[in-house]
């Protein structure tokens, strides 16, 4: 088993000691200078090396660094790479790997005034391999097993590494190898990654270790002691901590860990009194993502747009209705664009490939004419074979084609993991109970090749899975065993989606299947960045870590689609997740229905939780909301949203611009009436006699056109593609159509009855389109 793998990020936690201080602080200097890659950081080149020298008793000194001492060194590093022993890494990568390390070194040199410069040519590196497989060094038996970590696996075979080099180094192998164990054994038999709070113990035990040392553990009076101290580090002085009724819980699942994995397995002592609890109670969904902000304010964080918790009745009606409404359309823009884009890109390919006149990228001619209808070719020809760091360089020696290969992968049309968010959103936006479990372990094909995942019956389509079917809604475990099948209804949006899925993710799907990887049979499979092996599509996390390299191409993605720049966006970006996503568009299902139980069903929770509402949003705007009445706040909102629609004299659902600018100036929620503002505001005027105020006159012909564009947009085959003012429009209608169902004004019921015969919603198709060209591909 290879030492290093691709879970490169578990390196941070390993301490520096082949590489002293002061040559440790030159290479962080020198990759901070550097761009980041999608999925690596520079300085992880800088730890892959200190791996080595520890493997190998290479000293790094700045010495070293500034003298020809370090060319050799480099040259074993990079031969050490294609050894098994040491790392799994493809070709590619240990050639990003070389080039990255040389750069920083080079970058040391340079501002150390070294005359002689240190070069590197990828061509040597095949040279460097063949030295080291002649003359390895031995690698120190010890340090192998400290490099190789301490891994475990879940019931889905994902792989968490834990933070042991800390315990290693402060309590010795064989007790960070008890841990490891206790930790390894219990996880196998569950779905959910390692508690957090070991790592945090991990790292309390370290710098704690004269004070606890390993046989703390064996001693039933010391072992409780030491977690008495752990929990008071653990909750000091967060008496204020917004989300500490939900810490508390955590503390005593955490404790409960402890006793399955090291106390009833008699690794450790059993105390001589029960180890200490946190005074935890049932979090009510109101205590729940909760986060002090730089402003001291306090926010609930489960929707995209972060919601004060104390906030009047006036600015929390506005924040709700409006940007939770602005959110969900923001990601389905953003998603229908992206995603049409990827597709349009992919059956490009095969447009490229018919004027392709050179399938060998060693011969010359392969670079001079149609270069990229040739890469296209060649790729329908061989797929995840074609060589990239071979082709781009040689094209700019040749013919000096200046193409990285992101932007050639992309040219071809060949989908990378984040071509495939997109996708995922769009997904979670139709329907919210699919979660994170779904989009990374869905089976689309099942033991005997068949497509058993997604499947068509009496014109609908389902997704469908026997032995983990709880994946579809997201491993809910109140499901139970009993309901192992499932079957679950998609939208016509949704089956799109899908099927759009399966068409971009077919050649890496074939390519795996070819050599026999049971990931294949995965939804979501494509290559990590450029056109490399194809991977399971993990979904990305954007936070403002993570995107601060990301941000000049991803901003202005976004900028089509919403209003906000600069660090607003980054701020708004960095919010976004699958969560958040399927959080803020359930809360915009209640506003346009006012039922809880049908956000419970959005979620995939089969019985209705009349407390939801408050995990989302505060329980001041629950109240207001559920006290006032849903329709009369939907109404307010889409006229006020409609405003400045250009359906306004054509779509009418007015006899006149004039009553609809009325309409709005009296009920804009700038100018919000006192009933609104005051829920417990008393007036002889009821919420329905102003409700009936509110209704609009409409004529039949008028209304004929709202209803007509309903059933069209209702009948659209992708929902992507219709217009927001059109779909706003189609809202707008059933609202008032359920108005005068409900109403008791007969004009108004015989005008529907009328308009409902003169329906075509034919009328109405060239309208509620986005206009061809609508959905171009922005970098």
């Amino acid at each position: 088993m290879a030492i290093i793998n691709n879970k490169l990020e578990r390196l941070q936690f390993y301490p520096f000691h082949a590489i002293d201080q002061e040559a440790l602080e030159m290479l962080r200097e020198a990759t901070c200078t550097r761009p980041r890659s999608w999925k690596n950081s520079p300085f992880q080149t800088v730890q892959l090396l200190e791996c080595f020298g520890d493997l190998t008793r290479e000293k790094i000194t700045t010495d070293v660094l500034t003298s020809p001492e370090i060319f050799p060194i480099f040259s074993r590093f990079c031969g050490a790479l294609a050894d098994p022993n040491f790392s799994n890494f493809p070709a590619k990568k240990r050639l990003n790997t070389c080039r990255e390390l040389a750069a920083v070194i080079q970058a040391v040199r340079a501002k150390a005034n070294i005359s002689i410069p240190f070069k590197w040519d990828y061509t040597q590196l095949k040279q460097y391999e063949e030295n080291w497989k002649r003359n390895p060094i031995p690698f120190d038996i010890a340090r192998v097993a400290y490099w190789t970590g301490w891994p475990v696996h879940n019931r889905h075979g994902e792989v968490t590494y834990l933070r042991l080099p800390s315990i290693w180094n402060s309590h010795g192998e064989a007790f960070a190898n008890m841990i490891h164990n206790g930790i390894r054994l219990y996880t196998e038999g569950t779905t959910a990654d390692p508690h957090y709070l070991f790592n945090r113990m991990f790292n309390f035990l370290s710098k704690n270790s004269e004070k606890w040392p390993a046989d703390t553990f064996q001693d039933p009076n010391t072992l409780y002691d030491f977690f008495y101290d752990f929990i008071e580090d653990e909750f000091k002085l967060d008496e204020k901590d917004a989300s500490l009724p939900n810490r508390k819980k955590s503390w005593n699942k955490f404790i409960g860990m402890i006793y399955r994995m090291f106390i009833d397995s008699r690794k450790w002592a059993t105390p001589y009194r029960y180890l200490p609890l946190s005074d935890a109670k049932a979090i009510s969904g109101h205590h729940t993502h909760i986060r002090k902000t730089e402003d001291g304010i306090e926010v609930r964080e489960k929707l995209i747009t972060p919601i004060p918790l104390h906030l009047t009745e006036r600015s929390a009606v506005q924040k709700l209705i409006f940007q939770i409404r602005e959110d969900v359309r923001v990601i389905r823009s953003w998603a229908a664009e992206q995603s049409l884009a990827v597709v349009k890109r992919f059956q490009n390919r095969a447009l490229l490939a018919k004027n392709a006149n050179c399938l060998n990228p060693d011969d010359r001619s392969f670079y001079s004419e149609n270069f990229v209808n040739n890469v296209a070719a060649l790729f329908n020809n061989i797929t995840y074979d074609v060589d990239l760091s071979k082709i781009t360089p040689n094209a700019k020696r040749f013919k000096s084609i200046a193409i990285g290969a992101i932007e050639l992968t992309r040219a071809i049309g060949v989908p990378n993991t984040r071509d495939i968010y997109p996708f995922q959103c769009l997904l979670i936006l139709e329907h919210p109970s699919i979660t994170n479990s779904f989009l990374e372990r869905f089976d689309l094909y099942d033991k005997n090749g068949d497509l058993t995942g997604f499947i068509s019956e009496g014109g609908k389509s389902y997704l469908s899975c026997e032995l983990e079917s709880k994946l579809i809604s997201g491993l809910k475990g109140r499901k139970g065993e009993a309901k192992g099948r499932q079957k679950y209804e998609l939208t016509e949006t949704a089956a799109q989606v899908m099927r759009e899925v399966i068409t971009i993710t077919m050649p890496a799907r074939n390519y795996l299947r070819a050599i026999g990887d049971e990931r294949w049979k995965k939804l979501f499979i494509a290559s990590p960045n450029t056109i490399n092996y194809p991977i399971i599509s993990k979904i990305p996390r954007w936070n403002s870590t993570s995107l601060k390299s990301q941000y000049s191409w991803l901003l202005p993605l976004f900028h089509a689609h919403t209003e906000l720049r600069g660090t607003a966006l980054k701020k708004y970006l960095s919010s976004i997740s699958p969560g958040t996503i399927r959080a803020s568009r359930c809360v915009e299902e209640y506003l346009d229905t006012g039922s809880t139980r049908l956000m419970s069903e959005k979620l995939g929770h089969e019985v209705e939780d009349s407390f939801l509402l408050e995990s989302y949003i505060p329980r001041v705007i629950a109240n207001f909301i559920e006290s006032n009445g849903v329709r009369t706040v939907q109404k307010i909102a889409i006229c006020h949203a409609l405003r400045d629609s250009p359906f306004l004299m054509e779509g009418a659902g007015f006899d006149n611009i004039e009553q609809l600018e009325s309409f709005i100036r009296n009920h804009t929620l700038i100018d919000i009436p006192e009933y609104l503002a005051r829920p417990d505001y008393h007036s002889d005027k009821t919420i329905e006699q102003t409700e009936e105020e509110l209704l609009v006159r409409l004529s039949v012909t008028s209304l004929t056109a709202l209803l007509s564009l309903e059933v069209a947009v209702s009948q659209a085959k992708d929902s992507r593609l219709v217009t927001l003012h059109a779909s706003r429009w189609a809202k707008f209608t059933s609202l008032i159509v359920a108005d005068i169902e409900e109403g008791i004004n007969n004009s108004l019921k015989e005008k529907l009855k009328i308009s409902r015969s003169y329906v075509d919603p034919s009328r109405m198709e060239n309208l509620i389109y986005e206009p061809k060209g609508g959905f171009e591909f922005s970098s």
